[in-house]
């Protein structure tokens, strides 16, 4: 039940951190390759292993200055925790992931979602791995989920 709750907690602040981005409205683009800035991507590739790699070894993450800060606070090391049993249960031990795209919503720059192919050594379900970040280039948003094909 603890396990469920927190969970739960970690998907309402993570949403609650996008906010922005769902509220005007739910219109995406997806962004053309010449347009996506590799930068973000790296950013968005390097956290998200180094994340789930640190977990993975069955430490915490230490968040430096790479996050907003409601995104730090909510990822305590005992969510963390939950968060990757949660993961290993549904897609298996963390490998690798591959960068497939990137949108953002229609009329604003501020929010970017990068998705990534997350490769889990039980790969009875596509996942995905979904960073969001603002305008600083700051990570706002993190999910891991069952793998979908369009944001629209």
């Amino acid at each position: 039940m603890k396990n469920q709750s927190s969970l739960r907690f970690v998907s309402i602040i993570l949403f609650f951190s996008l906010s922005n981005l769902w509220a005007s409205s739910q219109a995406f683009e997806h962004l053309p390759e010449e347009e996506v800035d590799q930068e973000q991507i790296t950013i968005a590739r390097d956290f998200s292993h180094t994340f789930l790699v640190t977990l993975k070894e069955g430490k915490s993450y230490e968040f430096q200055d790479e996050a907003i800060l409601e995104l730090i606070n909510s990822l305590t090391p005992d969510i963390q925790e939950e968060v990757y049993q949660d993961v290993q249960k549904k897609f298996g031990e963390y490998q690798d992931l591959e960068y497939r795209e990137t949108w953002q919503q229609t009329g604003c720059k501020e929010l970017v979602i990068i998705r990534f192919k997350g490769i889990f050594d039980d790969q009875k379900k596509e996942s995905e791995i979904r960073i969001v970040l603002n305008s600083e280039n700051k990570i706002a948003g993190f999910w891991i989920k069952p793998w979908i094909d369009d944001l629209r």
